[in-house]
């Protein structure tokens, strides 16, 4: 423990003082180190990065953009290897009325608070500290078309396809879920240790190599209409995360056949993938009087008639004395023809507020109606120098009554003590 302090003390002297890249304007970044400490299972978990950002313009109609992370993680004692991850990396052309952007990019749609159900194109890091602002960037050809100054069309095309990462414990949940659902529907004295042996999970990932199995994506804009912005989106493509690709009835009689016959020597398989879906998206925001408000509402319907609609209404408004306050209402809804999904309902309540003007307090409530259990992350954000940044802060999560893969909570790394130093240049 005292090696690890030693390290991560030498390391941030060595990054805060870092001198080399203030020497040409293009170049620009941040250096930072997470460390974070789940107490109930009495572990430590990290992350030491160099997130570098070069940007060049070629005249007026011309210019590159790179951004990249070279960073290294850690758990407990264990650090893996140096690893470098190129986040965003494209070249932008401004045409007559159109903007072209082709390369690695992030493309960012929706009006709620951190969770935008309509904007489909890049899929969330869910093994990032904070999984809603961990989005990945996709290999894309983006053109922005400009009918005035305040009604644009913007297309796109994404040329591969990728999947959003998820913490080894959810896939664990997941197939262990799946297991003991099979055993109970097995009803044989030896129903888990049948599904347990003699069924083999395989994941299968979505691989473009036509043109016609490219994903695609749309969204019309028009601003200030009646103090409101507008925007409507489709997206055609694949889910991000897996679910069960197989019949679920064909499966469960394979395993109960066996169990019958042969417990032993032969198996089965269910197989995870992931859909091709469409979504259909509508965004509104704008403000009545001095209170932000805004609505999205994403349907979602894949090629198994599996339906997802998602509805986001939210709200803000900053006091006389700067507290800035948000409250956002998160509703989706599930139609599965083979598994049986409860319907989520969140209550989001952020605030934020300065204090000796130039630090920052801030908390988020997230409350789930349907599981009577919530998270709470109050976070304090030090400025300790013009360039550098100290945010302490804690995740609490009460008592789950059940567990769900994919809730929010499982995508927001559990209850942890962190802090996160940050530089930036």
């Amino acid at each position: 423990m005292k090696k690890k302090v030693i390290v991560l003390f030498l390391l941030a002297l060595f990054l805060i003082n870092l001198p080399v890249f203030a020497l040409t304007e293009n170049i620009g970044g941040k250096l930072e180190q997470e460390v974070s400490y789940n107490n109930k299972i009495e572990q430590w978990q990290g992350k030491s990065l160099m997130e570098l950002e070069y940007e060049q313009s070629f005249g007026f109609d011309k210019s590159i953009y790179i951004n990249t992370d070279i960073y290294t993680n850690y758990e407990n004692e264990a650090f893996t290897d140096l690893k470098l991850d190129l986040n965003e990396a494209y070249l932008d052309l401004y045409l007559t009325n159109t903007d072209l952007r082709i390369g690695k990019q992030l493309i960012n749609w929706g009006s709620a608070y951190e969770i935008n159900p309509s904007s489909m194109t890049n899929p969330y890091d869910l093994t990032a500290f904070n999984p809603t602002e961990g989005k990945l960037g996709v290999p894309a050809v983006k053109s922005q078309y400009y009918f005035d100054n305040t009604t644009f069309l913007t297309g796109v095309i994404i040329t591969d396809f990728i999947e959003s990462p998820v913490p080894r414990s959810l896939q664990e949940t997941m197939v262990s879920d799946i297991k003991a659902n099979f055993a109970e529907q097995i009803g044989s004295p030896y129903g888990n240790r049948i599904a347990d042996q003699n069924l083999i999970v395989e994941e299968s990932k979505p691989n473009i190599e036509k043109l016609s199995e490219v994903e695609l994506a749309a969204n019309f804009m028009k601003r200030d209409v009646k103090g409101f912005d507008l925007s409507v989106s489709y997206f055609s493509g694949h889910e991000d995360l897996p679910s069960i690709t197989s019949d679920l009835d064909k499966v469960s009689e394979e395993l109960a056949y066996i169990a019958r016959n042969y417990p032993t020597q032969r198996t089965t398989e269910l197989n995870i993938g992931y859909k091709r879906t469409q979504g259909f998206g509508f965004n509104a925001i704008g403000s009545i009087g001095s209170v932000g408000v805004w609505s999205e509402l994403n349907y979602q319907i894949n090629e198994d008639d599996e339906k997802t609609i998602d509805v986001v209404l939210g709200s803000d408004y900053t006091f006389e004395n700067n507290l800035y306050t948000v409250a956002q209402l998160i509703h989706r809804n599930y139609e599965d023809y083979q598994i049986t999904r409860d319907k989520m309902n969140y209550l989001l309540i952020h605030g934020d507020k300065p204090f000796r003007q130039i630090h920052t307090m801030k908390s988020n409530i997230i409350y789930d109606f349907n599981i009577g259990t919530y998270m709470f992350n109050p976070e304090m954000t030090f400025s300790l120098s013009n360039n550098l940044n100290l945010d302490l802060g804690t995740v609490i999560t009460g008592d789950k009554n059940r567990s769900d893969s994919y809730s929010i909570f499982n995508m927001m790394s559990g209850e942890r003590t962190y802090f996160e130093l940050t530089y930036n240049f």
